[in-house]
């Protein structure tokens, strides 16, 4: 008889301390576990024995603190996220996305060489040197590529100015600028001595055509003293 009682007792005190199964708890094993229970939860008190992501306390019923997520809700959301800390209690996916200069479904990888910006979604431009370029707001930290300016390096140097460095620019500028000058100042004493020579060309034709006057005038007069001459030398000739 006191074999079948301790038997009896023995098998309460396994029912009552064992697990419950999937679904059920309580001393008929009728009562559902809580819904958020992550397998099974005791078979006396109900309690959980781990939650699925996104839910915690004892009964799985209390949601995950903001900042956050996961089975237990264990896991802090990234720093990277762009509002920080803040992300899906289920999956700590960010809210938002991520700050700049990070990828990744929890914003734990920082940009590929290349890539710059939130998200890591922009390009960098002709950087010198591609690993160069700043992954949080694209500057080239160490200049351009060979035909490029400005902190980006996205603008195409202009052509007249493309072998220029920033230590010859002026002489670059100044140079032809001074060969504008001369070709202009000899334009304008080749034209000054042109315009001389045709003044002087003018000049030269006033004193010829006087000349010819006076010599007519100068003949003019020879005939007329001839005239008197004869008138002298024969003056019945004339009566």
């Amino acid at each position: 008889m006191w074999t079948v009682i301790i038997i009896g007792v023995s098998f309460y005190f396994n029912q009552t301390t064992a697990l419950a199964p999937s679904c059920n708890y309580g001393s008929r094993c009728y009562m559902q576990c809580p819904i958020n229970c992550q397998e099974r939860c005791d078979a006396n008190t109900g309690q959980c024995l781990g939650c699925v992501a996104g839910y915690q306390g004892q009964f799985c019923d209390q949601a995950c603190s903001p900042g956050y997520y996961g089975i237990g809700c264990k896991y802090q959301c990234s720093e990277n996220c762009n509002m920080t800390r803040r992300c899906n209690r289920f999956t700590g996916v960010c809210d938002g996305g991520c700050k700049a200069g990070w990828t990744g479904t929890t914003c734990n990888q920082e940009c590929e060489i290349g890539y710059f910006g939130p998200d890591c979604k922009s390009e960098c431009g002709h950087c010198l040197n591609a690993s160069q370029c700043h992954r949080g707001n694209g500057t080239c930290l160490r200049g351009c590529s060979a035909g490029y300016i400005g902190s980006f390096c996205r603008e195409k140097r202009q052509q007249n100015l493309s072998s220029c460095n920033d230590n010859s620019l002026v002489i670059c500028i100044v140079v032809p600028t001074i060969i504008v000058l001369c070709g202009s100042i000899v334009n304008f004493i080749f034209w000054r001595r042109r315009r001389n020579a045709i003044d002087n060309e003018s000049q030269s034709k006033e004193p010829s055509a006087e000349n010819d006057k006076t010599k007519t005038i100068e003949l003019s007069k020879q005939y007329s003293d001839l005239d008197h001459e004869r008138e002298d030398a024969h003056p019945y000739e004339y009566i």
